[in-house]
C-alpha cells in the first residue's frame, strides 16, 4: 500500500514506520552494507520498496518485518517499540545525491607531469605509425621504455 506523503503523517504508525527505516538504515551501517540495493538482495525483496519503506513513502508489509527479524536477527518487539540507538541520515534527508559529482578527485593521469605526458604520446604515436622490428622492441625494454 503507497501512501503519498508518508513522511508528513503523524500518529503511532508514522512513529513505527519511522523507528523501522531508522532501525534498516543502523542495520546497514553497523553490518556496512553499502546500498539499499545491497540489502534488499540480502532480503529477497524489490530495491524499489525497500527504498520507499527506508525513506517512509511506504508502509512495509509483514512479510518484509519478517525478512527483517530473520535476516539480520534482530527482535520483532525491539524493532517496531524501541528507536535504534543512532540514527543514520539517508542521502534523501541530506538532500545530497550518494554518487560522486563529475570532476571529482584527480585521477592518476592528471597528477602526471605534461611534458612527460606529451613525449610519451609522441612516442607512442611514432610506435603506430611504423613497424616495428622485434630489436626495436628489446631494444626499447633494454633501455626500460614501455
Amino acid at each position: 500500500m503507497v501512501t503519498k506523503g508518508a513522511s508528513s503523517r503523524s500518529g503511532p504508525q508514522a512513529e513505527t514506520d519511522a523507528r523501522i527505516a531508522g532501525w534498516i538504515r543502523f542495520e546497514m551501517q553497523a553490518r556496512s552494507i553499502a546500498s539499499i540495493r545491497q540489502l534488499a538482495r540480502m532480503l529477497a525483496v524489490s530495491h524499489g520498496y525497500l527504498a520507499r519503506v527506508v525513506s517512509r513513502r511506504q508502509r512495509p508489509g509483514l512479510d518484509l518485518l519478517v525478512r527483517l527479524t530473520r535476516t539480520l536477527h534482530l527482535d520483532a518487539d525491539r524493532l517496531l517499540n524501541e528507536d535504534p540507538p543512532d540514527q543514520v541520515p539517508i542521502a534523501a534527508e541530506r538532500g545530497t545525491h550518494p554518487r560522486p559529482r563529475p570532476g571529482g578527485p584527480p585521477s592518476v593521469a592528471r597528477q602526471i607531469d605534461p611534458d612527460l605526458w606529451l613525449a610519451r604520446a609522441r612516442e607512442a604515436r611514432k610506435l603506430v605509425r611504423k613497424r616495428i622490428t622485434d630489436a626495436e622492441v628489446q631494444r626499447s625494454k633494454a633501455e626500460g621504455r614501455p
